[in-house]
This record gives structure tokens, sequence and C-alpha cells, in this order.
């Protein structure tokens, strides 16, 4: 590596090592002269301000990063698809879903990940900049499953028990151990680069437009560690408002600490609490889910997809039981151990547990009192408390309080490089997409902007392309627009564009609208759909297939003529046949014949029935 490549590289980890471990003042007003000090050079304002800016533009490029899909393998998901910032930065699904299916566990929250030693539930990842590395990969990759080799324990941040007893358990490689299955090699950084729509953004960020993929790990995970918790009525109340918190939730406060013995993981130390030790316990949840009857009914730990190919005995019990950190470390406390989450927020995040096992906050309350059901191996602490109805009722009012008054993470001023105007061109293959209305919503996080009289920053707009395939708007209030085309039909790669973006291209395999005037004998009846499709496809499922509606109907002399209207698919004219669904000739009692035409948008076409 050059030498300026190293000290640059050791520069931004500085940056971000200062951001993630609360240092913010540090981070934001002062880092300049951690960083000087390092170059052995006085540090100036001139310094302090660039420092203060590069925080500040990592932050805002990860947060359009955050909501961006073309980064998961699968490029239909994106990190906000897991771990929804309305929902507790969390996911209201009872399991969450990744780009090969379901999964077996429930997002963790991203809130206070600056303080978090290690990233999931069982501290696979040492950092965010190590998980968002590690599942970036390649365009469309799949995990195998089967053939796989063991892998050697790696061992988290935090060390393990040393103590491992005789006849401890293996460790089973799940699923992200597995190697990737072979002819996916599409870097997903290429999918950014090369015109990037994010072009502007990751100059403001990193000085320069070039996508890599250290650069988005850095972006998002200095995003990541800049979303902390917001104040909340217990906070207010530790501040010496004694009106802050309703008297159920005092009576709570009393019980987390003192009989309930909830603080003896979710720890409340110090002048900000966080509510996590972040060390992993055994809750008896994966125990009970496998083992208790009608206990667990909403808890999903099975892949169907992984069930339904041929595994072997030890696949098959890895598939449904998830047995936590011990697949990391052989130490025998972590045998279905999983990571202590922060409290920060939690009414927001409902279902509970690492497998979403429990619906509500009272559910959880209940599940802790009763001691935490029959696992022989569950924390030596988790033995139940006294708990009536009114316990319940009064520590879920505590939890309650614990919800900020603001959600957390949420930009403070519109970003510098947000561009006043964006320009798109849209073209099928290399022809300018001419004279369609193009939907543009916005999405992704709010921004607050500064609008003008009469507009609506989440308002949708429709702008038609002119001649040379372009649209001119305005960006919305929030982070992207998203592009709709006519129909729905998809774009070659995402349908958003971050707010960054001054000009773009966008592709579509969409030529433009094609016209049909179908004649019919009058007593057949016109279909309300004709499919359309080319005539090397395999089967009328094609994706390229064009679908024409019916627009309109009437009868002359004896004839049916129905208008169609459909988006014709693919980058050129092709020859297609057309389908009739449920359409039979009521003469011959057959099916009518497949008919042949040439698709090409822009046109119309006769097709005459009358005379078969």
């Amino acid at each position: 590596m050059h030498p300026g490549h190293a000290a640059r590289s050791f520069r931004e980890s500085a940056v971000l090592l200062l951001l993630r471990r609360g240092w913010v003042g540090l981070a934001l007003a002062g880092a300049g002269v951690f960083l000087a000090a390092l170059s052995s050079s006085q540090p100036t304002a001139a310094d302090t301000l660039k420092i203060n800016s590069n925080v500040k533009n990592r932050i805002e490029l990860g947060r359009r990063l955050f909501y961006e899909p073309l980064l998961s393998r699968s490029g239909a998901r994106s990190c906000a698809s897991c771990h929804a910032p309305e929902h507790g930065f969390s996911d209201p699904d009872i399991v969450s879903r990744d780009d090969t299916g379901t999964t077996r566990r429930h997002s963790q929250t991203i809130v206070n990940s600056k303080w978090n030693p290690s990233a999931h539930w069982d501290g696979e990842f040492a950092s965010v900049e190590e998980l968002v590395t590690r599942r970036l990969g390649t365009r469309g990759s799949v995990w195998q499953r089967g053939n796989s080799t063991p892998v050697t324990p790696r061992l988290g941040p935090q060390a393990p028990n040393p103590v491992t007893p005789s006849g401890a358990v293996s460790v089973q490689p799940f699923r992200d151990h597995f190697p990737l299955a072979a002819g996916f090699t599409t870097p997903i950084v290429s999918t950014l680069g090369g015109g990037s729509l994010y072009a502007e953004g990751f100059r403001r960020a990193f000085g320069s437009d070039d996508v890599t993929l250290e650069r988005i790990a850095l972006a998002i995970a200095a995003y990541c560690y800049s979303v902390e918790h917001t104040e909340s009525a217990y906070d207010r109340y530790r501040g010496g408002d004694k009106h802050a918190l309703s008297l159920p939730a005092k009576r709570g406060m009393l019980l987390f600490e003192g009989r309930a013995g909830c603080a003896t993981c979710h720890t409340m130390k110090g002048k900000n609490p966080l509510f996590t030790d972040y060390q992993f316990h055994n809750t008896g949840v994966t125990y009970e889910a496998i083992y208790a009857s009608g206990a667990f009914t909403r808890v999903v730990n099975v892949e169907p997809e992984f069930l339904a190919k041929e595994v072997t005995p030890a696949e098959d019990e890895a598939a449904i039981f998830d047995r936590g950190r011990i697949r990391l470390s052989e130490a025998y406390a972590n045998e279905r151990a999983f990571k202590t989450p922060t409290l920060r927020d939690v009414a927001l995040r409902a279902p509970y547990m690492h497998n979403g096992a429990l619906a509500s906050l009272e559910e959880v309350v209940r599940w802790y009192g009763a001691g935490c059901g029959t696992d022989p191996d569950r924390h030596t602490e988790l033995d139940g408390f006294t708990c009536t109805e009114q316990d319940v009722q009064d520590l879920v009012a505590f939890l309650e309080s614990l919800t900020g008054d603001e959600r957390p993470g949420l930009a403070d001023s519109a970003w510098a490089a947000r561009a006043q105007r964006t320009r798109l061109t849209i073209l099928a293959g290399e022809t300018p997409l001419a004279g369609v209305d193009i939907k543009l919503i916005p999405v992704g996080d709010p921004v607050p902007i500064t609008t003008r009289r009469g507009e609506d920053p989440d308002g949708v707009q429709t702008v038609r392309t002119d001649a040379r395939g372009q649209i001119t708007f305005r960006p919305g209030g929030r982070t992207h627009m998203r592009v709709v085309l006519p129909a729905d039909v998809p774009l070659l790669g995402s349908a958003l564009v971050p707010d960054t973006c001054r000009k773009g291209t966008l592709y579509t395999d969409m030529q433009g609208e094609m016209k049909l005037l179908v004649r019919f004998p009058e007593e057949w009846a016109a279909p309300p759909v004709i499919i359309a499709r080319p005539t090397d496809a395999k089967d009328a499922s094609s994706p390229v297939r064009t679908t024409f509606r019916r627009v309109g109907e009437a009868v002359v002399d004896g004839v049916r003529i129905a208008r169609y209207r459909g988006w014709v698919r693919g980058a050129e004219p092709h020859f297609g046949v057309f389908d009739f669904p449920g359409l039979t000739r009521t003469r011959r009692g057959a099916v009518v014949a497949e008919l042949g035409v040439l698709l090409e948008g822009g046109t119309t076409k006769e097709v005459d029935l009358t005379s078969n």
C-alpha cells in the first residue's frame, strides 16, 4: 500500500473510532487536535473545520447508503429494510429476512451502536465496518447449504469463559460460514461506480467520487454510530423533573432496580445509562422454542428452503436450534447465549427477544417473572420473581418511559451536498424514453429543508420526459426520490435517486407504449387483458412479457372492437405472440390460435379475429 494511502486510511479509522467510542465532542469539535498530534504537526482552525466537515459528510453519505437496496446481494433490500427507523431501528416482523429468505433472528436495533463492542446477537462482528464489509461481497451471491467446511471459531471483542467442561458441544457453522455459490462475481461496489448517482456524496465525504468497499463501510458505520437515543421522560426525571414519570412508571423503576432484578443485565450506571451490559446470557428462549409445547407458538426457527434440501442431521439441527454465541466460542457459558439489548426506545421495537418470540412488553415481563422457562443452562440469576398483574403494568410503564422524545439519528440540517435541481436521463437501451410521465415519490430519511410557498416536501411529483428522455425536478423533503415508470415497469438497477444527485442516467428495458385495436366477432367477450411474449421466451411467465389492458370497446356493424394499451418491454422491437386468457371460439369450442405481431413501442397495431 502506498504510504499516503495508509496514512489516509488510518486517519479515517481514527475519526470513526472517536465517534464510535462516545467522544463526540472530540470527534466533531476537536478531532483535528487529535489527528494533528498523530501527524506531529500543530492543528489550525482550518484543520478542525475540515475534520468536522468530514465526519458530517460521511454520516450524511451513510444516511443515504443506509436506504440503498443496490448494496444488497439481491439488489432488493437495504439496511433500513430490517432496521426501520420508525420502528426503533429494528424490524416489525417476528424474524427478519435477508437476501436468501427468512432468517432465524429478529433484527437488533442500531441505536447507540457506537457503545456496542460488537455487532449481532452473538457478537459475530467486531464492528459495523466489519459487518458491512462481510455483507456486501458480490451481486447475486447466495449461500450454499451443504458441503460446508467447519470454520475456526472467531472470538469477538468479549473474552470467552476460559473454562470449557469436557463434552462441550463443537461449533456448528451457520449460514454465514457456508461458501459462496459459484457463478456470481460482480462486485456490489461496481453498481455505485462509474457515473454514479452518489458521485457528489462520495466527493464530499472522501474527496473523490471513487466508490470502494472500504468507503461504503466507513460511511454506513459513521451513520450508525451517530444514531443515539434522545431524551426521554426517564431522563427528565433523572434531571430533576419529579413530574416527568407517572406513578406506575416510578413504581416500575423501583421494581426494575430492586426485586425484579432487571438492572443486573440492563445496567443503569452513569448519568446517561444505556440499559445494557452488552454481555451474552442464556434467557431460556431458544430451549423453550424447541422443547416446550405451545409456549412459543409465534416463534419461527425453520427456514423452509433450507430443510427442503438434503442436509445432514447436524445441519438440520443448526437450522432449527439457534445456539447463539457458542458457535463463535465453545465456552459452556455461551450455550444458547445472546447479547443483552439496550432498552432505549424498547417500546417501539416489538416483537422481542432474539427470535421475536414474545409479542409485547407484557409478555416479556411475564416471561422473566416466571423464571425464563426450563432451560437447565439458563443464566443463573434468572430465577423469576413474584410478579402480580400490577407489577407487570408498572414495569411496562417504566419501560415505555425510556422512549425518546424524538426519533434518534435525525438530520439537524440539510446536507450542503444537496442538489438544488436534479436532471435525469432515462434510456431504453440507447434510445431516450421520450414523452413518458414519470412519478417521483420522496422516500428515505426526512431532511429538514426550506420549502417554497405551496410546496409539499413529501408530495408526489409527475414529470414528462422530453425528446431526449430527460426530466428535471427539485428533490423532495427526504434523502431520495423513487422513480416510478408507467405500469410499474422496473428500472435496471435501483429506482432511488439521492438528493445529492445533480445529473444522472437511468436505464430500463421499456421501449414505450403500444396500442392495440382488436376486432372480435360480436358474440365474443373481449378479455380485460392480453399477454404478449417474445417468441424466444421459454414460457409465458417470461419477465419481458408485455401486458395489454382493455381501455374501451364498442360493437360496430356486428363486430366487437376493443382498444388495448400496454408498455412494451425489451431494449429493441421484437416479434411476439399473443395469449388471450380464457377466450374460446364459440363456433368450434377451441382456444383461439396464438397470433403474432411486431412488439414496438410508440406504434398502433390492428389484430383481426373475425376471419379466424
